[in-house]
């Protein structure tokens, strides 16, 4: 069954707002529903990424990356959303400086104003 694009970005925009509320295992339950009815790579990669952000952000570091390392190698550059997953995980993970160099990259994009990734970015500064 494929589910329309805009359900599955409301429901990666709950999965942020749980990341932001603290309720990381939510979140990660959220994502791997979105990962699950996903029907393109690039929602699917934001799933992945999300999921390994939550795990990051909750410590769990070795599934966290080995999460982060499973979707780098599908991640698109023009998806706005799982690379600002990608910001959020490195910026909870320590890797500052890491994400310093990516923000550019989404701030650049033309639609990054009002974005669901201009929100995942404003919370991985907070």
């Amino acid at each position: 069954m494929l589910y329309p694009e805009h359900i599955i970005k409301r429901v990666s925009e709950i999965g942020v707002l749980a990341c932001e509320q603290g309720w990381l295992q939510d979140a990660e339950l959220i994502f791997s529903g979105v990962a699950a009815i996903a029907d393109d790579v690039n929602s699917h990669t934001a799933a992945g990424l999300g999921m390994a952000a939550t795990k990051i952000a909750a410590g769990d570091f070795e599934s966290g990356i080995r999460l982060l390392s499973d979707n780098l190698a599908s991640l698109d550059y023009d998806n706005m959303d799982a690379l600002a997953l990608l910001v959020y995980a490195m910026k909870r993970s320590g890797r500052d400086k890491d994400a310093e160099e990516l923000i550019p990259k989404l701030t650049s994009h033309p639609q990054f104003k009002g974005s669901l990734a201009e929100e995942i970015l404003l919370a991985a500064e907070g």
